[in-house]
Parts: structure tokens; sequence; C-alpha cells
């Protein structure tokens, strides 16, 4: 699934200004996106929040699908990969 999107954005008052967060690869059974420790956008990101986004297509230049979807948790990544950022699952719910 993660091929299929290369990026979201939520469609919320709470995100104003616009967050665009890339989709990455970082579990095997999810899509998930990174926030650096200390961006405004994790206060607005809660895991078990159900949420309207819009993901852009990989596909298809300029196209988009807007979905429902759960964050479902929120891992702070001290030693790995993304050192300094937050690791959010994400569930979609409704395409």
């Amino acid at each position: 699934m993660v091929d299929k999107y290369l990026s979201v954005e939520f469609i919320t008052s709470d995100f104003i200004p616009a967050h665009l967060f890339i989709v990455y690869n970082v579990a095997p059974t999810g899509i998930g996106i990174i926030a650096k420790e200390g961006s405004a956008a994790l206060k607005s990101l809660k895991a078990g929040r159900i949420m309207e986004a819009k993901f852009t297509l990989s596909e298809v230049r300029g196209e988009f699908e807007n979905c429902k979807v759960e964050i479902r948790h929120i891992t702070k990544d001290d030693k790995g990969r993304f050192k300094g950022h937050y690791l959010i699952g994400l569930s979609i719910l409704e395409a």
C-alpha cells in the first residue's frame, strides 16, 4: 500500500497552516509518516484519533484520494534511521 501514496495531508482545522507528510514504509503491515520532535503537528496527532486525510497518489501526477484514517501509534525513534523524529503509524479505514 505504501507504494500507492507519495504524501498525506490531514483535512482538519487543527492543521492550519496545513502540514504535508511524506508516506514511508516504517512497518511491514501499514503505512506511516514521520514528524520531527518539536513539530507543531504533533500537538494534533494522537493515537486512536480518526481523521480525514488527502493522499497524493504516486501513479498519477497531481491526483489524490480522500480517505478516513486512524492514527494507530506514535513512537519516538531514539536510535534508528529517524532519530529525533516520531514514527506515526496510520490505518486506512475508508477510501
